[in-house]
């Protein structure tokens, strides 16, 4: 039956639909039956132009093609069918992919399947292909009886076996896991493992995922481990799962280490022994290597396991010359391991070197019977290259003879026979014993060869740019004249380098520089018949420079880490180089050569420029200078636009004066053109460089006037002032700070110790001899002297106290009337009041006081206008009025003054502008003016001083918080200028003959006379130097012969003169370490 073509094509459409829908051909597995899975066979035709399924192609024969039959589920097709007659017939099966549109229908068609009796298996297809199979029947003239068609699609829906024999070996550096993988369809296996059961798996999550039988895990650790394994055939099918787990506990053994490691070097390998541990539990060993010359700390497992004897030949390694670093661990049956043992072993350069290249050579006749063979060759360029080995081999003789051998050479030169032939050989050798391939050359010398004699008249004259080289030609037929050129002595045919080759009889070498070196030139010619040369003709030419120097390659400039710019180039490879020059315009761009300012000349490839960048332009310029000194024609030039990252400069004058309830902070802005504001903060911690809890932006104030008072005091709490600049860029400073915590000061004087604290009170502790303290006798104990004060000054003679009302109170022994003790005005009720309230004997000095110091006969004080007056012995000009005439009032001596400080025949005037100013005897150059010389009036030495103190013959100044020092503190070398002795200083106190200072991070350090243990060193050393004695501190005082300290927690403590318990109640006359106070 013949099936219409139309409709046969819509048949087969519907059927592929149906096909792909229901998800039918899933492949089948061997060893699987077809009643097992359906067959997805069709025996519609997939095209109109192909013929019916069934056609009978003889219509006399009465039997036709049965049961054909096609399974296709396992991956493969097979076909089976029935014989329908017993007459005698052949069958051919034959196939076609689907998508080539051609049904077999001929028995030269698609492609012949082999088959046996009735039936075919076709492996050689490929999973969800569609075929279409057709069986031809023939009989004995091979004619077709009858045909059939099938189409099939090859699926696969049977699950591929699972890997057997799953198992691990457990080493110290893996777990090594292997299994076997299934025969049949097998495409991959997934590995997974777990630290607990799994029933389900992700199989983005496998460790392994391919087509090998072992895996190897890392190092294990303790724990107990699930391993799972399943395989999956080519259509994605998936095996039963295969599963281990194993639980590794710590080890409770341990292990001795290898010993005795010993290494050899061959050709190919590094060969190591050594002595395995006795341990009977010994399981292997995890060798380990790593190479030195990569710069890395990494070893990599090259071993792990057992080897008897206990040996291993290393084979991987580099045929260059290496470093390597064997690491050997011991590991027991526990996986308990030994300390590594470390070896290292050197590799043999096992790379030949290169052979030579371009052997040439000439012969030049000396003799009818003799000429000079001249070989020449180029060397490689190895680094190792130690010589050439040259053989010769005669040719008429077969003797080998060596003509070279340990020299590193390019040329050799031989007198041979006339007639000889033969070859030379020639091996490069490098240090290591290598050699390269031979390179040889084949040279023949003529039996009779005729003498060639020299060129004469050779002669050398200088054109412009150039030198004419002229000579007399040979008498010969036929030649070739050449030229050699160098910058050394020529002695051969073969020296310098060819420059001409000509039958003329001169020569204009346009090539030469003229730089001022010397060129030598040879001179020869060749007999083109004989094919010899003759002897050499020499000439030199001594150059001068005309030549100016080459611009480096490079230019580069960038900033550093620490804002600094670093300039670098590389140099020219000129011999004659003297120099490179670079200048700098800062917002000025280069207009001619050279010009700018020159900041730096030599021959480095670096330099770094310190100037501090502030947002300019900078512009450099770079050339180069010879000899003789010619500068480069051109320059190079470079442009970097700064950022400002310098930090503006500190305020000065910062200081606090605690008065009323109030600490009032004073200073002074800096002088930077890009000044913007400034910072004020307040911390109960040290301050760090960023600015935290800030009460002032000086952008705030109303006013001009640089002054803040902090009316919000805990008296319980101590805190750190600190203040900042800030830049029109946002650059911060370093901050400036003081520390207060209300104990206004503790004081020292020769025999007595005091404090006044934050609500007035005034404590102190020794002696009195001449009654400083009014009729009050500290007798050897802490005791209140009075109150409502807020400042303390005293001399070994009298003392001044300065109350809440800024009026100063003096007593003691007047002998110059250096008190200057005053009578009120009966108008001032402040002052009549306070007189009626204060103790005997402490008398009205001046109201309207800001600060008062005394020495031993001369007093001077500071008003709230700054004016500054002076009172008492006047014997070397100390009080500062030109004249040497004692004062027994008051008298006005400067003005404009913030403190003032006295030593023993002298005066210091700290002013308002940070300027110090000094008066008096200066025989022990205490006054900083770099000479011995009195001074009768006042003399500016210091500028942007902070604070000042003086000792007797000594005096400290504060500036950019870093301490500086003049004078004799020790009474043996004079200071005559002013030196800085110390950084980072908050606070500092001169004694007598001693001094010490706090630094920001609350040490103190000490410097001076020592004998009471003033210092509290724990001994009566002098100390020439700066020494730290003390942690913590926050305010100094200095006595005569003794100290205080008071620490950041309140506590104070004392070292030096006791001798009336100023500092212990102990009975011990001096202290030499710091001893707390107790109140």
């Amino acid at each position: 039956m013949r099936v219409n073509n139309q409709l046969f094509a819509f048949i087969t459409t519907l059927s592929l639909v149906i096909f792909l829908i229901t998800g039918c051909g899933k492949a089948s597995k061997l060893g699987k039956t077809d009643s097992e899975q359906g067959s997805n066979v069709s025996n519609t035709n997939t095209s109109s132009d192909q013929p019916d399924n069934k056609t009978n192609g003889n219509s006399n024969f009465s039997q036709n093609i049965k049961e054909f039959t096609i399974s296709s589920d396992k991956g493969f097709a097979t076909i089976s069918w029935d014989n329908p007659t017993s007459e005698k017939v052949t069958y051919e099966l034959r196939r076609s992919l689907e998508n080539k549109l051609v049904t077999p229908n001929t028995l030269v068609d698609g492609q012949k399947i082999n088959h046996s009796l009735l039936m075919a298996k076709d492996l050689n297809v490929t999973l969800f292909s569609s075929y279409i199979y057709t069986l031809f029947m023939l009989d004995n003239d091979s004619k077709i009886l009858d045909k059939y068609s099938q189409k099939v699609i090859i699926t696969d829906t049977y699950p591929p076996k699972k890997p057997s024999l799953f198992s691990y070996n457990l080493k110290l550096s893996s777990i090594e896991l292997t299994w076997n993988n299934p025969v049949d369809d097998f495409s991959k296996v997934l590995l997974f493992k777990a630290l607990q059961p799994l029933s389900t798996f992700d199989e983005s999550l496998a460790i392994y995922n391919g087509s090998l039988s072992s895996f190897k895990d890392l190092a294990p650790t303790n724990n107990h481990y699930y391993y799972y394994i399943y395989s999956k055939d080519l259509a994605n099918n998936k095996s039963e799962v295969a599963s281990i787990n194993f639980l590794i506990q710590q080890p409770l053994s341990s292990i001795n280490s290898v010993s005795n490691i010993e290494s050899s070097i061959n050709k190919d390998n590094i060969i190591l022994k050594w002595n395995n541990p006795n341990d009977t539990n010994l399981k292997g060993i995890l060798i380990k290597r790593k190479n030195k010359e990569q710069n890395n700390d990494t070893f990599v497992t090259i071993f792990d396991g057992l080897l008897s004897p206990s040996q291993y030949e290393d084979s991987n390694i580099s045929n260059s010359q290496i470093t390597y670093e064997y690491e050997l661990t011991a590991y027991n049956n526990d996986l308990a391991y030994s300390s590594p043992i470390y070896h290292e072993v050197t590799s043999l350069d096992r790379i030949p070197p290169n052979p030579v290249s371009n052997i040439t050579y000439s012969i030049t006749p000396i003799s009818e019977t003799e000429s000079t063979l001249t070989v020449n060759w180029i060397n490689p360029l190895d680094d190792d290259i130690k010589d050439i080995l040259i053989i010769k081999n005669d040719h008429s003789s077969n003797e080998l003879t060596t003509i070279s051998s340990g020299k590193l050479i390019t040329q050799v030169s031989q007198n041979e026979k006339n007639g000889s032939t033969f070859n030379y050989t020639l091996v490069v050798r490098d240090i290591n014993g290598n050699e390269s391939n031979q390179a040889s050359i084949e040279i023949n010398i003529k039996s009779s060869l005729k003498i060639i004699e020299p060129l004469t008249n050779f002669k050398l004259s200088k054109l412009d740019n150039s030198i004419k080289l002229t000579w007399k030609n040979p008498t010969i037929d036929s030649f070739q004249n050449f030229i050699n050129r160098s910058k050394f002595p020529i002695n051969s045919i073969t020296d310098g380098i060819q420059i001409a080759s000509t039958n003329q009889d001169s020569f204009t070498d346009t090539t030469i520089l003229f730089d001022g070196s010397t060129y030598y030139y040879s001179l020869f010619t060749k007999d083109l018949n004989e094919n010899i040369f003759s002897k050499i003709s020499t000439a030199n030419f001594i150059t001068t420079d005309e030549i100016p120097p080459s611009l480096p390659n490079i230019f580069n400039v960038s900033v550093t880490d620490n804002n600094k710019l670093i300039l670098s180039w590389s140099l020219p490879s000129d011999n004659d180089l003297n120099s490179v020059i670079i200048s700098r315009k800062i917002n000025d761009i280069f207009s001619i050569h050279p010009s700018g300012t020159i900041i730096y000349e030599g021959l480095d490839e670096s330099f770094v420029d310190t100037i501090e960048l502030n947002g300019s332009n900078y512009h450099y310029m770079l050339y180069s200078k010879d000899k003789n000194d010619l500068i480069s024609e051109k320059v190079l030039t470079n442009t970097f636009k700064s950022e400002d990252k310098t930090p503006p400069k500190n305020p000065t004058m910062f200081h606090g004066i605690f008065n009323n309830d109030k600490i009032t902070l004073y200073w002074n802005h800096p002088s930077d053109s890009d000044f913007s504001h400034s910072l004020i903060t307040k911390t109960k911690d040290i301050p760090g460089n960023i600015p935290s809890n800030i009460i002032l932006n000086s952008k705030d104030l109303i006013s001009n006037d640089l002054i803040y008072e902090d009316n919000n005091l805990d008296y319980q709490s101590g805190y750190y002032y600190a203040i900042y600049t800030v830049d029109t860029s946002g650059n911060l400073s370093k901050p400036i700070h003081f520390y207060t915590n209300y104990i206004n000061s503790i004081f020292a004087d020769y025999n007595n110790s005091f404090t006044i604290k934050s609500n007035q009170e005034l404590w102190g502790s020794g002696t009195v001899s001449s009654k400083q303290l009014g009729d009050l006798i500290v007798d050897k104990q802490w005791q209140l002297i009075s109150n409502d004060i807020k400042f303390i000054t005293t001399s070994d003679f009298h003392t001044y106290l300065i109350d809440n009302n800024n009026i100063a109170w003096g007593s003691g022994e007047n002998r110059f009337d250096q008190i200057g003790y005053s009578t009120p005005s009966n108008t001032d009720d402040n002052v009549n009041s306070a007189i009626d309230n204060m103790k005997p004997n402490w008398k009205y000095v001046k109201s309207n006081i800001q600060t008062i110091d005394s020495s031993f006969y001369h007093s001077m004080y500071v008003d709230q206008n700054g004016n500054l007056y002076a009172i008492g012995q006047n014997s070397n000009f100390q009080l500062g009025l030109n004249s040497t005439e004692n004062k027994d009032i008051w008298t006005k001596s400067f003005e404009n003054i913030q403190s003032v400080k006295l030593g023993h025949l002298h005066s210091y005037a700290l002013k308002k502008d940070g300027s110090l100013w000094v008066v008096g005897d200066n025989l022990n150059g205490q006054l900083g003016t770099q000479d011995l010389e009195r001074q009768e009036t006042w003399t500016n030495v210091l500028n942007d001083v902070q604070r000042i103190d003086s000792g007797k013959y000594f005096c400290l100044a504060l500036k950019d918080n870093s301490l500086w020092i003049v004078g004799n503190p020790l009474g043996s070398e004079k200071i005559l200028s002013w030196t800085k002795v110390l950084d980072n200083v908050i606070d500092f106190s001169a004694g007598s003959n001693h001094a010490l200072a706090i630094k920001s991070d609350g040490s103190v350090w000490g410097f001076g006379q020592n004998h009471s243990g003033q210092l509290g060193t724990n001994n009566t050393i002098n100390q020439t130097t700066w020494v730290k004695v003390f942690d913590n501190a926050t305010l100094i005082a200095t006595g005569k012969y003794h100290s205080l300290i008071l620490k950041q927690d309140g506590s104070v403590w004392g070292t030096g003169l006791n001798s009336d318990n100023q500092i212990s109640s102990s009975d011990s006359q001096t202290i030499t370490s710091w001893t707390a106070i107790k109140f």
